[in-house]
């Protein structure tokens, strides 16, 4: 692997006018020499687009800039998967365009991938604001390097903080990897991230983390996460769950039920089902009875959905601790 090998940074933009100078202002000022700049306009409201044309606007450094156009607006996954069909580097990178880059954030990520040549994925540190706290790596310190799938699979299905980052962004990723198992992201989602990194770590072998900041990730009011009500945000997330219930495996399969039932209690969808949403909850029951292949999985989610009733009676209460208990002796 050369050490000018070309990464390339794929940008999504819909809307991001207060913020999107910020954002092309760390790339252009990036000290790894070898970069190519996907932006991919979504069609947005606002003026995005005018503000990138006029930052870049006779620019003559050695970033090739090339912007993608959307006929009209398909979401975040889809502008990902635009550039991913569109980029000529051997890695890529995504970034929000509400969010910045350290100037050496691709230099640190590229020396890791140099010392292992054929990494699949190099993830490095984030600092957030205004939780400053909120994407720490420090607990995988003493992991420099892994390539075992299983530990990588153990790893993201913890629960919390203990989880391997799941956001596409500050992920150096191998674009032959990507392409090869076909990691696209699933458009028309809300939570896409969720979804992708499940069917990613079923892939991934080869990992290394960078414990340098290498991202600056905002928490902005004008995000689509954070313009969403609790209960499309509920809906949203579900439709994610239901279809990562059929795409259970044997690898680490205990530890999957477990992310998909931490997922399930997600405090949109526990309040949204206890503000009496009774038709949607009785749909997501309907859909785990008749997946049939894993009854322990089907089991284990009916009971972590009913958790937020369970004080509604005693004979509701023993319903509950009986599907749980269910769930934990059944196996394929």
């Amino acid at each position: 692997m050369p050490p000018s090998m070309k990464v390339s940074i794929v940008i999504p933009i819909y809307n991001a006018g207060p913020y999107i100078e910020r954002c092309l202002r760390s790339v252009v000022n990036q000290t790894y020499p070898n970069l190519e700049c996907i932006l991919v306009n979504d069609c947005g409201q606002d003026d995005s687009m005018k503000r990138c044309e006029a930052l870049l606007d006779g620019y003559e450094g050695g970033i090739d800039f090339k912007t993608l156009h959307h006929e009209c607006n398909k979401g975040v996954s889809a502008a990902r998967n635009t550039g991913i069909k569109h980029i000529t580097g051997e890695y890529v990178f995504f970034l929000d365009s509400d969010d910045e880059l350290p100037p050496a954030a691709i230099a640190d990520l590229v020396d890791k991938a140099n010392d292992y040549p054929g990494i699949e994925l190099v993830q490095g540190d984030t600092i957030s604001f205004p939780d400053k706290a909120q994407y720490n790596l420090s607990r995988f310190e003493g992991y420099d390097y892994i390539t075992d799938n299983k530990w990588i699979r153990d790893n993201y299905y913890k629960e919390g903080d203990l989880t391997l980052p799941v956001n596409a962004w500050n992920k150096l990723l191998k674009t032959e990897f990507l392409k090869t198992n076909h990691l696209l992201f699933k458009e028309g989602f809300i939570h896409e991230d969720n979804h992708w990194m499940w069917f990613l770590v079923k892939h991934l072998h080869s990992m290394a983390f960078v414990f340098k900041k290498t991202y600056i990730h905002y928490t902005t009011p004008n995000s689509i996460m954070s313009s969403l009500t609790n209960k499309t945000r509920a809906i949203a997330l579900s439709k994610v769950l239901q279809d990562l219930i059929h795409n259970v495996d044997d690898i680490s399969y205990v530890c999957q039920l477990k992310k998909i039932l931490v997922l399930y209690r997600n405090k949109e969808i526990i309040n949204y089902y206890k503000a009496g949403s009774g038709r949607f909850f009785l749909n997501v029951m309907k859909n785990l009875w008749t997946y049939k292949q894993y009854k322990s999985l089907s089991y284990m989610l009916l009971w972590i959905i009913c958790l937020p009733f369970r004080d509604s009676s005693k004979l509701f209460r023993h319903s509950i601790e009986s599907i749980g208990k269910k769930s934990l002796s059944l196996r394929p």
